[in-house]
């Protein structure tokens, strides 16, 4: 015969409650650990992405603007080394702007120093940047480009230059010219090694076109700086 006093065991809701309340902590971590692996993969390839446009440098440009303090201009009160000096500083801000390295050869610096600099950095283009002198033998007035044909890029380098700054000047122009076959030696022509353009604007012992030059700086900056970035920058 049952004993009618014998109790029926009690639920415990109590651990109840906290055997569910574990489970749901159980699947979120879960869902939790899962679900970042899954994002993980698109994570990377976004810092892989992000990475790839970082690590690679910037091209790099050397600037030699004229020393030439004698030799004045025919309008301005100014020199060539003072106004290709002006010239320089606004191509700089120029290929800046558009991200590239500029170094800029110190004011005086002699020319071996300035190749050996721009040699020892191992920049991708050489520009040095003169106003020409037409009383001289076997010059004249408008824009010239003296390259290195034994340089690779040097006369495309040259090309692109010649073609942006021929198109401002008012005069005739005399092309792109081997460098190292002048009656006058060039020594940056000669001994830099990267992409070398050697560039005169235009000449400066003429009033009319020294006032060009001095008028046109911002142009001209355009123009190589142009000619410069359409090299392959």
């Amino acid at each position: 015969m049952a004993n009618k006093n014998q109790r029926k065991p009690k639920v415990r809701y109590d651990r109840l409650i906290g055997a569910v309340i574990l489970f749901l902590l159980f699947l979120i971590v879960l869902t939790w650990i899962f679900g970042d692996k899954k994002e993980k993969p698109d994570q990377t390839a976004n810092e892989t992405s992000v990475s790839d446009e970082t690590t690679e440098p910037p091209k790099t440009v050397y600037l030699s603007p004229s020393n030439q303090q004698d030799n004045t201009y025919a309008a301005g009160e100014t020199n060539e080394a003072e106004a290709m000096r002006n010239l320089s500083l606004k191509i700089k801000s120029k290929l800046e702007q558009n991200g590239i390295i500029v170094y800029e050869a110190p004011e005086d610096c002699p020319l071996k120093e300035k190749v050996a600099s721009a040699n020892n950095l191992k920049v991708d283009a050489y520009v040095a940047i003169h106003s020409n002198d037409d009383s001289e033998d076997d010059k004249g007035s408008g824009t010239v480009c003296f390259y290195n044909p034994n340089l690779s890029g040097s006369k495309i380098l040259s090309e692109y230059i010649y073609d942006a700054v021929s198109a401002l000047t008012p005069t005739a122009d005399r092309g792109i010219k081997d460098g190292t076959e002048t009656s006058e030696y060039l020594y940056e022509v000669d001994k830099a090694k990267s992409a070398i353009c050697f560039v005169e604007v235009e000449s400066h012992t003429s009033e009319d076109y020294a006032k060009w030059i001095l008028d046109n700086t911002d142009k001209l900056a355009e123009s190589i700086s142009g000619g410069i970035i359409q090299y392959g920058f």
